[in-house]
């Protein structure tokens, strides 16, 4: 038997290589059209059912997948440490120890748009930045106005030393020498501009 004898066909033959040849071709392009009606994120299977015979039948099956929004991870400024600052986005090893430094100097934040007041952040940063921070107000470390002199309370960020000042000589002019409110500050003149912001970082301890 010559090789050319391995290529020859009956008609019966030939008709079916040419009906499996074409069956081939339909599964792909159902395949192929099933995809694209599924779109992205869908998976497209083809299901033949039957014999395997020319009389088979396909079937297309579109599965979708269920979406799951992933969480946002939100960091709370007042309790974070550096390393948990530094999972923020475009926040490294400095930025957190600036954020966890100046924290220390205000005793907290009360909002975070005072983030653009550490040293460095830009508001481009603050933009990356600002849906994945939130603040507790709560955990704010106040300054008792009865307890310090002069030279402590102006070390802080909101407080000049003209208005550690009036605080203190409002304090001594007083028969207690002990401020009752805090309220009782808003009406020194040095203290008037400014007095809204720093009234969050100050308290009153009663005797």
């Amino acid at each position: 038997m010559g090789i050319k004898d391995y290529f020859f066909f009956t008609k019966e033959e030939r008709r079916g290589v040419f009906t499996l040849l074409v069956l081939v071709a339909v599964v792909i392009g159902v395949k192929i059209f099933v995809a694209a009606i599924c779109g992205p994120g869908k998976n497209a299977e083809l299901t033949l059912e039957g014999s395997s015979t020319a009389n088979a039948q396909t079937t297309s099956v579109c599965t979708y997948r269920k979406y799951v929004k992933k969480e946002m991870y939100v960091l709370e400024l007042n309790s974070a440490d550096t390393l948990q600052l530094q999972e923020l986005r475009g926040i490294g090893p400095a930025f957190a120890r600036r954020i966890v430094a100046y924290r220390d100097k205000l005793g907290g934040y009360y909002a975070k748009e005072q983030l653009m007041e550490v040293y460095g952040f830009t508001p481009e940063l603050y933009e990356k930045v600002k849906n994945q921070v939130k603040v507790n107000k709560s955990l704010i470390k106040k300054i008792d106005v009865n307890a310090y002199d002069i030279g402590y309370l102006k070390r802080h960020p909101y407080i000049s030393y003209y208005e550690a000042k009036a605080i203190v000589d409002y304090r001594d002019s007083k028969k207690t020498h002990h401020i009752d409110s805090i309220e009782e500050l808003r009406g020194l003149p040095d203290l008037e501009q400014n007095f809204e912001i720093i009234r969050l970082y100050i308290m009153v301890v009663e005797k």
